[in-house]
């Protein structure tokens, strides 16, 4: 059986978001960047969405970067399918953010954000 690929789809964010797991990134010295990840939940047979929240990235003049830096969903076949798209899609616009925007993005003082 072939399951169907992870997809990004942006959407607002629940006020209500079921939290399983917070990483805090350095930004710099002065900034903390936070990504929460929700449960993954059921929204359709063989359909699973896993929400995640990108708090405080900007780029290093402060303004904002793409609506898409915020967070967004993931879509899988199942739970676990929908959390790694999520980790994915994450990891994905903080590398973004780091490279296009030159954000100096670390995790524990290390380069590797360990998302993936």
């Amino acid at each position: 059986m072939e399951l169907p690929s992870a997809r990004h789809v942006v959407t607002p964010m629940s006020e209500h978001l079921n939290v399983i797991a917070t990483r805090i990134f350095e930004a710099g010295e002065e900034r903390e960047i936070v990504v929460t990840f929700g449960a993954p939940l059921p929204v359709g047979e063989d359909e699973w969405v896993c929400t995640y929240r990108i708090s405080g990235l900007t780029r290093p003049d402060g303004q904002p970067l793409s609506s898409s830096s915020e967070g967004g969903e993931s879509h899988g076949h199942d739970g676990v399918q929908a959390i790694r798209g999520a980790l994915t899609m994450a990891n994905a616009t903080l590398v973004n953010a780091r490279t296009k925007w030159g954000v100096p993005l670390t995790f524990l003082g290390q380069q590797d954000l360990m998302l993936e």
